[in-house]
């Protein structure tokens, strides 16, 4: 059984981190899990979100720099920091709390090449102008109230503010819930129109988690043909299922062949 902790949170929503065996989890109030780890393998991606978002990592052609709005336990941050030790990873989270909690709790390791700034992902990406925090690879975006999607979701100026911190063929990768259809739609329409429709749907299999993908530049397209022939070395690579994975990607209907989009 599950031993369950009440973490106090004088600002926002509560906090509550529970541990069963080697699996650690992170809780805003609810049953609904915000982050989950094994702490005998934090490299492993527990919630089945978190390895399909990682399907953003095959498009840009160079994957040195990453941009996480969303900190949680850290699960997404160990596995970036695991598979690429040279990269440079910026994290945004306003909860000094669950900052705290990654690092004591779920063993998120303080190294040079990880930089995490406790702010709002809205205050920082449409008021900081330091250009360090431009060019990324892959932005992950993995915000969330504690019954519902965090309102920066529905926010087409910041939504195109981070694609502008991309570089050239870099990928924004979102995470939605489609437990709330009309807010769902809500926010499918704020990243469609934020990218000019360069997206791809990719809905994840028995849950309500639904990735999109969206792209500052046109490359995806060919890149996906690139994908075809490469996708076991990735698999090998990062211990993921990207074939099966691609094979449920989506398009949008304005940009054929029409579904699937991998085959």
């Amino acid at each position: 059984m599950e031993q369950v902790s009440i973490h106090s949170h004088k600002r926002l929503h509560p906090v509550t981190t529970g541990e069963e065996g080697p699996r650690r989890t992170l809780h805003f109030g609810t049953l609904a899990r915000q982050s989950c780890l094994d702490i005998d393998q934090p490299h492993e991606l527990v919630l089945a979100y978190t390895r399909w978002i990682m399907t953003a990592l095959l498009f840009p052609a160079s994957t040195d720099k990453f941009l996480l709005l969303g900190l949680g336990g850290g699960a997404m941050a160990h596995f970036l920091l695991h598979h690429h030790p040279g990269c440079h990873l910026d994290s945004v989270e306003r909860s000094d709390e669950v900052i705290k909690l990654a690092h004591d709790f779920f063993k998120l390791p303080h190294t040079g090449s990880h930089t995490i700034l406790c702010k709002d992902v809205t205050d920082f990406i449409l008021e900081e102008n330091n250009k360090r925090f431009n060019g990324y690879d892959v932005a992950f975006i993995d915000i969330f109230e504690p019954e519902q999607m965090a309102a920066p979701l529905f926010d087409t100026d910041f939504l195109k503010a981070v694609l502008e911190r991309l570089g050239p063929d870099g990928v924004m990768a979102v995470n939605l819930w489609k437990g709330d259809s009309k807010m769902f739609r809500r926010a499918k329409k704020a990243i469609k129109k934020s990218c000019d429709g360069r997206y791809l749907f990719l809905p994840v299999d028995k849950r309500s988690n639904f990735i999109v993908l969206a792209f500052s530049g046109r490359n995806y397209k060919k890149r996906l043909q690139f994908l075809k022939q490469k996708t076991a070395i990735f698999e090998e690579q990062y211990n993921l299922s990207f074939q099966y994975y691609l094979s449920k990607i989506f398009a949008p209907l304005s940009i054929p062949p029409y579904l699937p989009f991998w085959s």
